[in-house]
């Protein structure tokens, strides 16, 4: 199979895979499963098949909001999702779509001008 015929694969993961918070458990175990078989993909088909994972911290979802109200109650949401995005490394939380521009850009790129 020649470069220009590849298939992507790009799963969501998350930062909680890597390092996470108190109260995860399930969250994080799945998220660094979710890595694992990232990785045993990759290594299996990789020759036919890039295989990708995009792991964001947080970005703006209904899971999000439901968490802002859970730990910051003296907040209304969107103070509590501010606050929170303060302590990110870009200084916000992010949009639904950008992630959706990082996994549309993974999935269109020709394996041949970036490799990650």
């Amino acid at each position: 199979m020649s470069k220009a015929s590849l298939s992507t694969i790009v799963m969501i993961g998350s930062v909680h895979g890597q390092a996470t918070a108190p109260a995860r458990i399930a969250y994080a175990t799945s998220k660094a499963g979710l890595e694992g078989l990232v990785c045993a993909l990759a290594v299996d088909l990789g020759d036919r098949v890039r295989v990708k994972a995009v792991c964001p911290g947080p970005f703006d979802s209904p899971a999000m909001s439901a968490a802002a109200k859970r730990f910051s109650p003296a907040l209304d949401e969107a103070e509590a999702l501010t606050a929170f995005g303060r302590t990110q490394a870009m200084g916000r939380i992010r949009e639904a779509d950008e992630l959706g521009r990082t996994v549309a850009f993974l999935g269109h790129l020709r394996p041949d001008n970036l490799q990650l």
